[in-house]
């Protein structure tokens, strides 16, 4: 099965080529019990430019070692300051000239197959690398550097070997929930590439469509978990900006109540500068817009 197909009723199943067996349970927030107390984001309107942009020009191998296993490896990185920064879609997903930088924040040793987003990849306590010795390290068949820039499969692929760490890694709901989002703006960002041309453009679509739609929903239910457990900053975004992604959310799973408290959250401080409350205020009359369509 490849990384691109529906996959929210068998989460981890792509992964079993890799060697990797089904986990038990694939509820991904599920806590152990001693540590227990929709639409689509919008494409941001970027006009296509004539000029030809190879992504790989962008990128560069990057030496890591493994904390689980200890031996090194090559993952890819995008090149500071070399891509162009265009802005934000409403959700935050950073948008970029010539490169989806997404993909590349999944880090995955090739060798055991431990894999995490980079920012916590050495974050790894001993127990945590014998349980993905364990239940990853010991069947892992593999993986090879990419020549030149991850596809969207491959990319995709990574992010759910991270995920799947992260749950056994026991790591935060907040953590979990990041990845899942990052997920879903994968999936939005591979539906932008595909060509209407194709001769099985509109499956793959509907396929890049439900599974967006799905991680979103799944992050969007993490960050609820999280925001009742976890205290500020999470995932590294202070409260304002964990409120304006939890309105954009909310908003994407059309639960525009909440979104308009979170957004109410931001407008309402007196601590927020003027140009985050504009930007908050323009997420509020979309959601009032979107709310009164469904009503009508």
């Amino acid at each position: 099965m490849k990384a691109g197909t529906i996959l929210m009723d068998d989460l981890f199943g792509d992964l079993a080529g890799l060697g990797i067996k089904k986990p038990q349970s694939e509820d991904i927030f599920k806590e152990d019990e001693q540590e227990a107390a929709v639409r689509p984001g919008v494409q941001s309107p970027i006009e296509k430019k004539e000029k030809v942009f190879n992504e790989a020009d962008y990128i560069f191998d990057k030496n890591m070692e493994c904390p689980v296993c200890g031996r090194s490896f090559k993952t890819k990185k995008v090149r500071a300051g070399k891509a162009r920064f265009l802005g934000t879609d409403s959700d935050l997903r950073p948008l970029h000239e010539g490169v989806d930088t997404v993909k590349y924040d999944a880090v995955v040793c090739l060798h055991c197959g431990y894999a995490s987003l980079e920012r916590v990849f050495t974050n790894v306590t001993a127990k945590q690398a014998k349980e993905i010795r364990d239940q990853i390290g010991y069947n892992f068949k593999g993986m090879t550097n990419s020549i030149g820039a991850y596809t969207y499969e491959e990319a995709i692929q990574r992010y759910k070997l991270a995920l799947l760490c992260c749950v056994i890694r026991k790591m935060k709901i907040s953590e979990r929930a990041y990845v899942c989002l990052k997920l879903g703006w994968l999936y939005r960002g591979w539906k932008s590439t595909l060509s209407e041309s194709d001769a099985d453009y509109a499956k793959k679509k509907k396929e890049c469509d439900d599974n967006e739609k799905s991680f979103i929903t799944k992050a969007y239910e993490g960050f609820k978990i999280a925001l009742a457990k976890e205290s500020m900053p999470i995932c590294g975004m202070d409260q304002y900006t964990f409120s304006y992604l939890m309105a954009d959310l909310a908003r994407q799973n059309k639960d525009y109540d909440n979104a308009q408290k979170f957004i109410y959250e931001i407008i309402s401080s007196r601590s927020v500068s003027a140009k985050v409350k504009e930007k908050a205020r323009m997420l509020n009359e979309r959601i009032k817009q979107e709310k009164d369509e469904q009503s009508s």
